[in-house]
Formats: structure tokens, C-alpha cells, sequence
């Protein structure tokens, strides 16, 4: 596709409010490094003997330690692709899929907004590999390797790149953003615990621990995080370390969507498909220092609670409301509930049972006075 062709598309994003325009209450850091570790619950690493450096992270004053942050679904490569694209693009398993996709994503969001992007993965023997494995690299670890290519939304191979290629010696040299994957030895995917345990708490001290000292005083952030655990409801460890960062737990409910919508927000990029649902992560932010919000957000009319549930949620308002149609679908857009005409008032909430519902994610839609929102729930 011609280069022309390609800005012409930009330019209607931009026309018809893909691209952000106003401020929102986040920082623009110089640079994001964000780890994936893998297959380990909240519970399994925070407070263990075995991961005593990622303790140490967890309790650092420039560091955001998220006591509810889950993953999106099993196994390990939705996960990923969740992360880099805000859906599965299909995928449900851990076989290579058919690609290059021709789908949004944070790689070219990046690099369309004048920003830099790479993804560093160990054990990949040279820029743009496209193979299944390669010593203990795992490709379905690799979410960007899906985007490379020449079509709108795929960018060049050389942009992904072995670890070797990290710039350890200065950071100054690294991206906006980059992603970084241990290989399975020392991203706690092979072995047994404890000792996968401790090999990716070493991996991370020996790889990790001059960036993260260095973001301190940078003006840069590094975001950790799992791609999932071995449990149904998917609890993990998720912590941002940074100048910008105020210390502390933060119960927020996250996930992969939420992390890629924060960025999203960060740098004024388009909202990669259910990153459009979510609310970007403000609570843990030092000073409100971003330029960007998008125009195309939805207003919040109703407020839903939890998002995380198990049976029931509720719904309440800060006003009087007259609901013309509340539904929930599927991630596919079946239905699996709809209720119209009727009121929520002020102070009431509404209580809803849900517990029918199998556990997924599901978007909830509410159409009042001809003002849309939508909500993301998953059903645990």
C-alpha cells in the first residue's frame, strides 16, 4: 500500500475522532519498558521467599503494586494479543496463526503518532524471525511478530528484535515504548516451582534492575506483568515503577486492556478495539501532566459494580434516568440478557443477577436519551 494511501487513512481517523485531542489526567513518559512473565498468580509471587527481587520492586516508593489485576483468558498467546491489539484476533490457542494481521495495533499506533516502538524477545536469533522456536524462544510468546509486514497496520520486521539488541549500556537509546520477553527458561514458563520461580526473579534482577533504577530519575516507567496463571480466575502480578509513579496498593480492577488503553491514553493514540471499553488507569499517578484525551469516549451515565463479578452486579446513577435498552453480549455480540424501558434512580441502586452467565467477558450496552455506553464485565 502507498505511502499516500496510508496517510489518507490516518487523516480520517483524525476527521471522524479516533485521535485524541484534549488532556487526560496521565504522564508522558520518555520511555515504557513493559516485561511479560508468565503462568504465576498474584498469590504465588507477591510476599514469596522465592521472588525476593520482585518484592523489592513491589515495595519501592515509585512503585504501583495492583492488588487486582487479572488475565484475560487461557492460554498463554490470546493473552499476548489481548495486550498488543485489546482482542484475541481469534486465537484460542498456542499454535502460529495465520498472519500477518491487518488489524490495529500498539506497534503501529506508536509509529503513526511520531513515536518509536520495539519488542525484544531472548533467544530469537535475528530481527524479524518468524519461525516457531529457536533455542527456549517461543513465537506465541511474540505477539508482535503477527503485525509484520507491509499492510496498514503491519509494520517492518526489523522492529522485532533479540534481547541482545536492548540498549543495557544507555538507555537513552531504547524506544518510546518496548516490549520484552524472556525466553521459557527465564520467563517462569519451564520447570517446576520454586526454581522457575527463582529463575525469573534472577532473570529480572540481572536484565531489568538498571532500567528500573534509571526510570526513577527519567522521566520513564517499567511496567511488569503476566501474561496469565494456572487458575480459573487469573489473579496476577501487574506494578508500574517510576519517576512518575506514587507509591503504593491500588485496588483497581485491570487487566490487559486496561494496561493497553492506559498507553493508549499516555500518547494520544487510537483505541485499539476493547481498549475502547475500558478507562485508563489514573489513580496512581504522581502529577496529571498528559496533553491527549479521545474525543470518541463515551459518557458514563451509569455506574456498574463490580466489573469483576460472580453472580450479581449493580447498577445506580447519580441522577434520575429513564433506561431505554440495557443488554450484555458476548465478546462475539450474541445476547445473553436485555432489559428495556425502565428507571434507575438516584441513590437506588439496581441489583442484577448474572449467575447464569458461564465465566467470560462480556460488554455491557446502555442506550439512554440516545447517548450510548458500554461497560466491560467478566464473569469469574
Amino acid at each position: 500500500m502507498s505511502f499516500s494511501l496510508k496517510f489518507y487513512i490516518i487523516f480520517l481517523f483524525v476527521v471522524f475522532g479516533r485521535l485524541n485531542i484534549y488532556s487526560q489526567a496521565l504522564p508522558i513518559p520518555d520511555h515504557v519498558v513493559i516485561v511479560v512473565l508468565e503462568d504465576h498468580s498474584y498469590n504465588q509471587i507477591i510476599g514469596s521467599v522465592h521472588a525476593p527481587y520482585i518484592n523489592s520492586i513491589a515495595q519501592d516508593s515509585c512503585t504501583a503494586l495492583f492488588t487486582q489485576s487479572l488475565a484475560l483468558t487461557h492460554p498463554s498467546q490470546p493473552n499476548y494479543l489481548h495486550l498488543f491489539s485489546g482482542c484475541n484476533q481469534s486465537v484460542t490457542n498456542n499454535l502460529m496463526p495465520v498472519h500477518p494481521f491487518n488489524t490495529d495495533n500498539l506497534g503501529i499506533q506508536l509509529l503513526d503518532s511520531g513515536y518509536t516502538f520495539y519488542s525484544f524477545h531472548e533467544d530469537l536469533p535475528y530481527p524479524g524471525f518468524d519461525g516457531i522456536s529457536n533455542s527456549f524462544y517461543s513465537r506465541n510468546h511474540n505477539p508482535a511478530s503477527n503485525w509484520m509486514g507491509t499492510g496498514i497496520f503491519n509494520f517492518p520486521d526489523t522492529l522485532v528484535q533479540p534481547l541482545t539488541y536492548f540498549p543495557f549500556q544507555n538507555f537513552n537509546f531504547l524506544p518510546t515504548l518496548c516490549l520484552v520477553v524472556p525466553n521459557d527458561s527465564n520467563s517462569m514458563d519451564s520447570g517446576n516451582d520454586p526454581d522457575r520461580i527463582v529463575a525469573g526473579d534472577n532473570w529480572l534482577q540481572t536484565n531489568m534492575s538498571g532500567y528500573i533504577q534509571w526510570a526513577k530519575n527519567n522521566n520513564s516507567l517499567f511496567i511488569l506483568t503476566f501474561d496469565e496463571n494456572d487458575s480459573s480466575n487469573n489473579p496476577i502480578t501487574t506494578l508500574f515503577c517510576g519517576e512518575m509513579v506514587k507509591g503504593g496498593l491500588y485496588t483497581d480492577y485491570i487487566d490487559h486492556h486496561t494496561l493497553l488503553r492506559t498507553i493508549e491514553d499516555m500518547y494520544g493514540l487510537r483505541y485499539a478495539c476493547d481498549a475502547a471499553l475500558e478507562q485508563p488507569i489514573t489513580s496512581c499517578w504522581k502529577g496529571a501532566v498528559s496533553v491527549f484525551e479521545h474525543k470518541n469516549k463515551t459518557e458514563q451515565l451509569v455506574s456498574v459494580n463490580p466489573r469483576l463479578f460472580s453472580n450479581y452486579i449493580s447498577l445506580s446513577c447519580t441522577k434520575d434516568l429513564n433506561v431505554d435498552k440495557f443488554l450484555i453480549a458476548e465478546t462475539s455480540g450474541k445476547r445473553v440478557f436485555e432489559a428495556n424501558k425502565f428507571n434507575l434512580f438516584s441513590g437506588e441502586p439496581l441489583i442484577i443477577d448474572l449467575g447464569f452467565l458461564p465465566p467470560a467477558i462480556y460488554v455491557a450496552e446502555f442506550v439512554i436519551n440516545n447517548k450510548k455506553q458500554l461497560v466491560k464485565l467478566v464473569k469469574q
